[in-house]
C-alpha cells in the first residue's frame, strides 16, 4: 500500500542513492520485477545479472541506475525500514511503474513536490485523511491543507 504524508514526517530518507549503494546486491536482478523497474524507468535493456545496456551510455551496472529506478527498487524490496521516502525522487515517468508494482507492505512518501501529471496511474492513500489520491485533482487540496510551511516571524 502506498501512502502520501503531507505533513513533514520525523524520519525522511533524503539520501536515497546512499542507501541504495549500501544495500546493493547484484542478486536483486535475478528478480524479474527489479529488472522490469530498471528497463521501464531508465529505458534500458537487461543483458545478464546486474548488467544493462543504454543506447546513450553503453553497458553499465545496476549500481548506476537512475535515482527514480533506485527508489522504486528500494520500495519494492522493502529496504527503507521506517523511513518516509521523498516523493521528489519519483519522477513523473516513475509513477506508472510504481503503481504496477506488487507491493504488499506499507510505503510512505513525503509529499514534498507536486507531480505534473493529471492522472498518476498510481494510487496513494493520504496519511492525513485516508482519501484516495490518484491524480492532481485529489493531490492539490491535500497538499495545500496539510503541507504548509512554518510561519516565520518578521524582524
Amino acid at each position: 500500500m502506498l501512502y502520501l504524508d503531507f505533513k513533514e514526517p520525523k524520519k525522511i530518507l533524503w539520501n536515497v542513492k546512499g542507501r541504495y549503494e549500501i544495500f546493493y546486491e547484484s542478486s536483486w536482478f535475478d528478480d524479474p520485477v527489479v529488472v522490469r523497474i530498471a528497463e521501464q524507468v531508465d529505458q534500458v535493456k537487461h543483458l545478464y545479472g546486474d548488467r544493462f545496456r543504454s543506447d546513450y551510455s553503453g553497458d553499465f551496472s545496476g549500481l548506476t541506475l537512475s535515482g527514480g529506478a533506485q527508489i522504486l527498487i528500494l520500495c519494492y524490496l522493502n529496504l527503507f525500514e521506517d523511513y518516509c521516502l521523498p516523493l521528489s525522487w519519483v519522477a513523473d515517468n516513475c509513477l506508472e511503474v510504481l503503481g504496477s508494482l506488487p507491493i504488499s507492505h506499507p510505503v510512505h512518501f513525503f509529499a514534498n513536490t507536486v507531480p505534473l501529471l493529471d492522472d498518476y496511474k498510481c494510487q496513494f492513500i493520504s496519511s492525513e485523511t485516508g482519501k484516495l489520491i490518484t491524480g492532481h485533482d485529489e493531490y492539490i487540496p491535500e497538499y495545500y491543507e496539510y503541507a504548509r510551511t512554518k510561519n516565520v516571524s518578521s524582524s
